[in-house]
């Protein structure tokens, strides 16, 4: 009798503490949802109103392109959503940037009808490219953004890669190590660390992030997003 309560006692503590870390899990990837960059908004907004200020009638266009953006990173309750929907706000992002930057930026999509259904984490590629427009246009004239998908038995692959300065060794290993840590210091880079995180947390299974960066080439970044059952 004694093992028996034992047992249950035991039993009951491991559901506890299974729930208890789901819930930590919930509430991590909800507080990582919510980071949005302050400097793209301001940004944006400046944007907006100089061109008001030019009589330029995109202006209001570009605003129903950016309260779009914003609701869907705010409002919506869903923990996954699929990559079809993902890649329509996506694309909300892309024009915003091109509205700003003119000629300067430039994108490509290269997305395999067979793969917009798959779930994915919300916003999980429009900081990479915000990582590429916020760095890579500080230093040279022109930005290609490519953004590709495609898909084995096992994974979903998203990839984005620009035609930037790239990295040198010693920042690539550094920007590595931050995002293979479960915990890290604060970096400038924490929009990449949300994301590996986020794959982490709510698809596990061989999910995360893949770095790369060639001096003079540009840098590469890889989401591996394992299936889910149903």
């Amino acid at each position: 009798d004694h093992i028996t309560t034992m047992l249950d006692h035991l039993e009951a503590l491991s559901s506890r503490n299974l729930e208890l870390g789901q819930l930590n899990n919930q509430m991590e990837r909800l507080q990582l949802e919510a980071q949005f960059d302050p400097h793209f908004l301001y940004n944006t907004l400046e944007s907006i109103r100089y061109s008001i200020r030019l009589g330029d009638k995109d202006a209001d266009f570009i605003i129903l392109k950016l309260t779009s953006l914003l609701r869907y990173s705010i409002d919506a309750p869903e923990e996954m959503v699929s990559l079809r929907s993902d890649l329509l706000h996506l694309r909300d992002y892309l024009t915003i940037i091109q509205y700003r930057f003119q000629n300067r930026f430039n994108y490509e999509l290269d997305i395999p009808d067979t793969c917009l259904d798959h779930p994915c984490p919300r916003l999980c590629l429009q900081p990479i490219v915000e990582n590429s427009v916020k760095y890579v246009l500080q230093r040279q004239q022109s930005l290609t953004v490519t953004i590709r998908a495609w898909e084995d038995e096992d994974f979903l692959y998203l990839e984005v890669a620009d035609d930037g300065a790239g990295m040198s060794r010693e920042l690539l290993e550094e920007m590595r190590h931050l995002i293979a840590a479960k915990t890290a210091p604060y970096s400038t880079h924490h929009g990449l660390k949300n994301i590996a995180r986020r794959l982490n947390l709510q698809f596990g299974g061989g999910s995360g992030m893949e770095l790369n960066s060639v001096p003079g080439q540009g840098t590469q970044v890889l989401l591996r997003i394992a299936h889910m059952e149903d």
